[in-house]
């Protein structure tokens, strides 16, 4: 093996673990202050967390595990939610405002008073969720029952 290959062997190395590092720095901040704007938080298990009031503005959340997770009157401006886990979640009063929930696993979650103001929930699994009293306003949803409000 040349020199040059072995470098480049352990260049991508060190890449890989500095990626893995960010998202662990981003998830410890989480859980430590409750506040993670725009982090990188993909993949991870955050089942039955208390998130209740988190900053998660503009968060990358997509195929994370937030089943049975407490996320009330959280702040999700713009985050993205692609394929997330939220069965059983809890997210009366959290702001969903242009966030993006396309594929997202919904069966049960609560959305009481909820901001759905032009959030994308194309392909979400909705079954037995409460989304009575959230607001819907220009809502991207392609699943028959659930309200549109395009006058808001």
């Amino acid at each position: 093996m040349s020199s040059k290959t072995l470098l480049l062997i352990l260049l991508s190395g060190l890449c890989s673990f500095q990626v893995l590092a960010v998202k662990e720095a981003d998830l410890e901040q989480l859980m430590r202050t409750k506040a993670c704007v725009g982090c990188d938080l993909r993949e991870a298990e955050l089942q039955y967390s208390d998130l209740k009031n988190a900053d998660l503005r503009g968060a990358d959340l997509s195929y994370a595990n937030l089943e049975a997770a407490w996320i009330s009157d959280a702040d999700l401006t713009g985050a993205k939610l692609i394929s997330v886990n939220l069965a059983s979640a809890d997210l009366r009063g959290a702001n969903l405002t242009e966030a993006e929930l396309d594929s997202a696993n919904l069966v049960g979650t609560r959305f009481e008073g909820a901001d759905l103001t032009r959030a994308i929930l194309l392909y979400a699994r909705i079954l037995y969720t409460d989304i009575e009293n959230a607001k819907l306003c220009q809502t991207f949803v392609d699943s028959p029952g659930i309200p549109r409000n395009d006058d808001c």
